[in-house]
């Protein structure tokens, strides 16, 4: 049985109504958004997946920003891979490719595997699911992760189908152009994808703004697995 707990929107509804401090948070928000009393009781349990309209809705409704409690939902599900111990025992059995290249830019996305050898293998069991790692640079998404971090990343495959939304992904182009955001799909056009950014206010003079792409114009989807930042040691 799926356990809908760990739905990303269940984690950011959640967060949002405690968040609120309603008195009778069933009542008022079903009240409020004109939605069924017993599935907002499930929505709050946590028994029933949280509908992307819903979400929407509830935060209009009651004046929230979801984006501020979509990026603290991340830093937590990422607290346990913020380290500087890459290399943890020898007796790991994880084994993931560094290449010290950033993923905006440096390489083609066919000749990261095939033409460059990795600098070092990851060893830490935050980077297990991961197939490949390389350097994040840039600050569009500098409220989750630094620039200058290490990235661990896994290809998605048949996403155009599916895939878990509000999340971090890394998407290559067709014109062979990278970037980390969050990707969600297009309400207006089902078929583009819709990349946000969360940077930092300081980062933000250039005014970072969500841009929407085509679904056929990506090459590449990876999801990100696990990120660290580490000092390099110059011996």
């Amino acid at each position: 049985m799926t356990d809908f707990k760990q739905d990303r929107n269940t984690e950011i509804f959640q967060k949002a109504v405690q968040y609120l401090s309603l008195r009778f948070p069933n009542k008022e928000i079903s009240e409020k958004t004109n939605y069924d009393k017993s599935n907002v009781s499930n929505f709050l349990k946590g028994k029933k997946p949280v509908p992307d309209d819903f979400l929407d809705n509830f935060f209009t409704t009651f004046g929230l920003n979801k984006s501020d409690f979509i990026i603290d939902s991340i830093k937590e599900s990422h607290n346990s891979v913020i380290s500087s111990e890459l290399f943890p025992p020898s007796e790991s059995k994880v084994k993931v490719p560094y290449y010290d290249v950033d993923f905006s830019g440096g390489w083609r996305s066919d000749e990261v595997f095939s033409m460059s050898p990795p600098s070092f293998y990851i060893t830490s069991p935050n980077f297990e699911r991961a197939e490949f790692a390389c350097n994040l640079s840039g600050n569009s998404i500098s409220q989750i992760i630094p620039s200058g971090s290490v990235v661990g990343f896994k290809e998605i495959f048949n996403w155009q189908t599916y895939f878990l939304t509000n999340e971090l992904y890394g998407i290559v182009t067709k014109n062979d152009l990278r970037t980390v955001k969050l990707v969600k799909r297009s309400k207006e056009n089902k078929n583009n994808l819709v990349l946000i950014p969360c940077p930092l206010i300081e980062y933000d003079k250039a005014g970072y703004e969500s841009e929407e792409i085509p679904m056929d114009f990506v090459a590449r989807f990876y999801q990100v697995i696990a990120w660290a930042k580490f000092e390099r040691l110059v011996m």
